[in-house]
């Protein structure tokens, strides 16, 4: 699927269409937003959520140098001033954030970002850091990916894990967003 997904990015990239109307569209803000970048390594593997890593760090400033060359991208300063005045902000601007305060936004994304003179805006999560606590969607990776049982039961549905231990992962972080949000 990525590879497909590679390839559907460029085809739009080199086709042009990133210059149509609603993308040239004047006073609008859009975030970007990541939580891990990649190592540029093939064999890189994780044994929690696959889910949560967004492009190797090759393909994050490739990203970033396009938006640096089509866009105003915003520092977390010219973002208060806007809504400060609360105006819109004038032309197409773009706002890049880092959610979860992994080791990696600080290790690969920022010295990325200092070598193009990008800013960004990461949001810490100071009681995992502080308590060394993983965050719950990778405690649910990390249980499946490791689990040496051929399948889990829950709620009278089977997941057979040699097969499906992705979409296992997905159901049951899924499920406990749903929880979650009733629960607040």
């Amino acid at each position: 699927m990525k590879g497909k997904k590679k390839l559907l990015a460029r085809i739009l990239y080199y086709s042009g269409i990133h210059k149509v109307k609603w993308f040239n569209n004047k006073n609008k803000l859009i975030v970007f937003n990541y939580h891990r970048i990649k190592p540029n390594d093939n064999n890189f593997a994780t044994p929690f959520d696959d889910d949560v890593f967004c492009p190797t760090v090759s393909v994050f400033i490739e990203q970033i140098k396009w938006l640096k060359q089509n866009v105003k991208i915003l520092s977390e300063k010219e973002l208060i001033d806007v809504l400060d005045a609360k105006r819109a902000p004038s032309g197409l601007n773009v706002l890049i954030t880092f959610d979860d305060g992994y080791r990696d936004n600080y290790t690969l994304a920022y010295p990325a970002l200092k070598k193009l003179n990008v800013p960004a805006i990461f949001f810490i999560p100071t009681n995992l850091i502080n308590t060394r606590q993983v965050g719950w969607w990778d405690i649910i990776a990390y249980l499946i990916k490791n689990t040496k049982k051929p399948y889990i039961i829950f709620e009278d549905k089977k997941f057979l894990l040699h097969v499906e231990r992705k979409k296992t992962i997905e159901f049951f972080n899924n499920k406990m967003k749903l929880e979650k949000t009733t629960l607040e």
